[in-house]
């Protein structure tokens, strides 16, 4: 695994530098007129949005408050809303902490981070791929497909979906280390492999399943010389991967442990891929359009990659000529087997459909038929594995031969990863996918949503694979022709091309009125924003939350916790009934904002409008900007049978002891005792009567770390009821 002779190391500096720079041109091309207009400029609003705050929200804490990272002000009175999406620690703190700092502008953090993160995948999978096949030529085919391919420009409005760079990279970290067991590779392979995981779990989850798979099949392929050391070096590195991830990895587990976030079978079908997604070149492609998925966006990785590639897995046809000839025979029937299976899914996909009769009574399906070429190549690599053990050669670098057949096998695992639970072609149902079988074993697929977000793993894989394909043609042909190989990657941008881009326009300086308001008032209490339970509008009120820094009760995530649907559904019918009683609950909810423009149906804001001149009962106008009406809560007395109050955790730490003014109310009695409860636990009772009094209850841990805490208090006898004129939680003296 060497180009040639290592140069001094200014020299190498400059030159990475420069290929990092080239990539950083491309990018910006494929992606104009962004770089024109990087503060100013968002590929939708929906999630752009959302991937704006969660970037500018850990960049801001991540190291000015690291405790407070994962208690986020959405989603309030839970707690760890931050784990509720992708962590972007490494961008945070490499990128958008400085960026911020310099420009206090969140959407230039976002594109900026953006721009230079996808140019540095671009630079990994060059670096990795010239790497493994000794031409510099195949990196440039590498790199190009893994920065700015038709599924990059279809997710331009995801930021996280950028953040793979670490994958190429760690990718042969690990196989130099099983190729020279030098402990150093290792603990670049654990570094880069916690790196992705704390950046995102779209890219750390498959990194390690990807990690994983190619160890086995370096162990078919080498099945001697393992030494103990080996196995306790590869141990340690696990465990010492465990304890870095745990900080990070702990409120995910605590969502999980408390709300049950976990992502199901059901959610992941609807957004999978589809067959026809590995010929779809998207909606933006600027010349040719080969099929419609039904899924967006597209994976086609180009003609001049699947050509490339076809050629690597062709010359696996010729004789090795470093293997016994009693072994060229079971390869050659394995070979012609996965041949003859590849052609009939090809066949399949023609024609569109699921399976393909062949005798009476016998059919194969596309599912069959893939896994069967999954399962010999596994085959293929033992069968090589053992000529290699008997010719006394275990220690030896993996061949370009071997490359080629892991490269080829990883691809289409990853790419039957991709389409889900259950596979489709152009929409038809075509049987059940290896996804099904492998969330009940591999646990980590359960924080995965969208497998369809998974595409980057085959373009990369298939991508390093046509890199091989090069290398292979360039060594076929005379040596003045070689230079004509560098027209490939230059074909592969023209396949490639979707410029220029459509945008919006995000005026982070033209801040609407109400959050300029909102952002001068002192105190530290959440708001309730209207009309809500929509990603777009959620999305706008997340965004805008980076200039007021106020809790949100309402928030915008793939998950959407249960109280917060309560939330929503008083909101629905206010202000009829008990909804105002129900939202004073929340602590400390002091504002209700209502949007007038922002609702979809006009009687919705016709009546929203009439709160304006008929103030709910309970609520008073504070200020009104337009169409944006702000009403706050007047803190009354209620006379209920049973009070609540929910707040977070991280406020109850703070000021642990609730101070609470009640009075208690019995029919043919001076009083009577009420209970006090916390998170479901009885403290205790405390004695009222007619006459309000003032009581101090500490509130003991331990504090649920995701889910709300819940303060009541309730009349001890049946006939009783209280009113309670005060509340508010408070330091210990």
């Amino acid at each position: 695994m060497s180009l040639s002779r290592p140069a001094a190391l200014p020299i190498r500096i400059v030159r990475q530098g420069t290929v990092y720079g080239i990539f950083f041109l491309l990018v910006c091309i494929f992606t104009y007129p962004l770089i024109l207009h990087p503060g100013s400029m968002l590929r939708g609003l929906n999630d752009p949005y959302l991937f704006t705050w969660i970037l500018n929200w850990a960049a801001s804490h991540v190291v000015a408050d690291p405790r407070g990272l994962f208690d986020a002000n959405i989603f309030y009175p839970y707690g760890a809303t931050f784990a509720y999406s992708e962590p972007l620690l490494v961008p945070a703190l490499l990128t958008a902490a400085p960026i911020l700092s310099l420009s206090g502008n969140p959407v230039l953090v976002h594109n900026l981070t953006l721009l230079l993160f996808q140019a540095l995948c671009g630079w990994a999978a060059w670096f990795a791929t010239s790497r493994i096949t000794g031409s510099r030529t195949a990196g440039w085919i590498a790199g190009i497909a893994f920065a700015v391919s038709p599924f990059r420009t279809g997710y331009y409005n995801y930021l996280n979906v950028h953040m793979q760079c670490a994958i190429p990279l760690a990718l042969v970290s690990l196989a130099l280390y099983l190729e020279k067991r030098s402990p150093r590779y290792l603990a670049a392979t654990v570094i880069l492999l916690w790196l992705q995981m704390i950046t995102i779990f779209y890219g750390g989850v498959p990194l390690g399943m990807l990690l994983a798979l190619f160890f086995a099949g370096f162990l078919l392929l080498r099945p001697a010389g393992w030494q103990v050391r080996t196995w306790c070096q590869l141990l340690a590195g696990g465990s010492i991967l465990l304890l870095l991830l745990a900080p990070v990895l702990s409120p995910y587990y605590q969502v999980f442990r408390e709300l049950g976030l976990e992502r199901s079978l059901k959610d992941v079908i609807r957004y999978s891929a589809d067959w026809y997604s590995f010929f779809d070149t998207g909606r933006d492609h600027n010349f040719y359009q080969l099929a419609d998925s039904g899924r967006y966006p597209g994976f086609f990785p180009g003609f001049t990659v699947y050509i490339l590639a076809g050629l690597a897995l062709l010359s696996l046809w010729r004789n090795p000529g470093d293997l016994p000839r009693r072994i060229l025979l079971p390869q050659r029937i394995i070979g012609a087997t996965i041949t003859l299976l590849c052609a009939v899914v090809a066949l399949l996909l023609v024609r569109r459909q699921a399976t393909l009769p062949l005798v009476a009574g016998l059919s194969i399906s596309i599912g069959q038929a893939t896994l069967a070429i999954l399962l010999l190549g596994t085959l293929a690599l033992a069968v090589r594995g053992q000529a290699v053990r008997a010719a006394g050669s275990g220690h030896r670098p993996l061949a370009r031969r071997e490359w080629i057949m892991l490269l080829g096998l990883l691809s289409l695992f990853f790419a039957l990863l991709t389409l889900g639970p259950v596979m489709h072609i152009q929409g038809r149902p075509a049987g059940t996918g290896i996804y099904a079988w492998l969330y009940k074993v591999f646990l980590p697929l359960h924080t995965i949503r969208l497998s369809i977000r998974l595409g980057y793993m085959p373009v990369l894989l298939l991508a390093m694979l046509a890199g091989f394909g090069l290398a292979t043609l360039r060594d076929r042909l005379p040596r003045r022709l070689r230079p004509l190989l560098w027209l490939l990657p230059i074909v592969l941008l023209f396949e490639y091309s979707s410029f220029p881009l459509h945008y919006q326009r995000v005026n982070w300086n033209a801040t609407p009125p109400v959050y300029r308001w909102l952002a001068g008032q002192k105190g530290d209490f959440a708001v309730l924003e209207w009309p809500s339970n929509n990603e777009g509008i959620d999305s706008r009120y997340v965004f805008w939350s980076l200039r007021h820094h106020k809790k949100e009760v309402t928030g915008v995530s793939g998950f959407f916790p249960p109280f917060t649907r309560r939330v929503v559904r008083d909101m629905i019918r206010f202000p009829a009934g008990d909804s105002i009683t129900h939202l004073r609950r929340i602590y400390p909810l002091r504002y209700l904002i209502v949007h007038g423009d922002l609702f979809f149906r006009p009687e919705h804001q016709r009546l929203a409008l009439t709160w304006a001149d008929r103030v709910p009962t309970g609520m008073t106008l504070v200020r009104r900007f337009g169409n944006t009406m702000v009403f706050a809560f007047q803190d009354r007395p209620e006379t209920v049978r049973r009070w609540e109050r929910t707040f977070s955790s991280a406020l109850v730490k703070k000021r642990p002891v609730a101070v609470v003014t009640v009075a208690m109310h019995n029919r043919g009695s001076a009083g009577g005792e009420i209970g006090v409860e916390f998170n479901g636990r009885l403290l205790g009772r405390i004695r009222a009567d007619s006459r309000a009094r003032t009581h101090r209850i500490p509130l003991p841990g331990p504090y649920p770390a995701a889910d709300r805490n819940i303060f009541r208090l309730l009349p001890m006898s049946g006939n009783g009821s209280m009113t309670v004129s005060g509340f508010r939680l408070d330091r210990n003296p």
